[in-house]
């Protein structure tokens, strides 16, 4: 995932059939302290789940949606951390406040280039 996606793609790691293991905890094949290691050694969410009990299903979809939406809204809050020049060379341009002003809603000004 981290070599073919977005740098910043969250992963959130889950152990499921945890129903077996309320069965038959000898079942287990990994514990939950070396899938939170491992999890945070990666920088991984983890949780564990069963699709059978519906346990924690509900949660880990929410946690994935709320930890995307919190890591968005602080790439927003950091400018996403792109240079002016990556953006630019991506076809963007940098418009300042002033900018924005002359540019906005008026034909009339020359600034514009409008041609109405």
């Amino acid at each position: 995932l981290r070599q073919n996606a977005e740098p910043d793609i969250v992963i959130l790691l889950v152990g499921n059939k945890i129903d077996l293991v309320e069965k038959d905890p000898s079942a287990r094949q990994v514990t939950t302290e070396e899938a939170t290691a491992f999890a945070k050694q990666n920088g991984l969410f983890f949780a564990e789940a069963s699709a059978v009990s519906s346990v924690n299903v509900k949660f880990i979809f929410e946690k994935l949606l709320q930890e995307i939406y919190n890591q968005r809204s602080r790439a927003q809050a950091e400018g996403n951390g792109r240079s002016q020049q990556e953006l630019t060379a991506q076809g963007g341009m940098k418009i300042a406040p002033h900018q924005h002003d002359q540019y906005a809603n008026n034909c009339s000004n020359e600034l514009s280039n409008c041609q109405c």
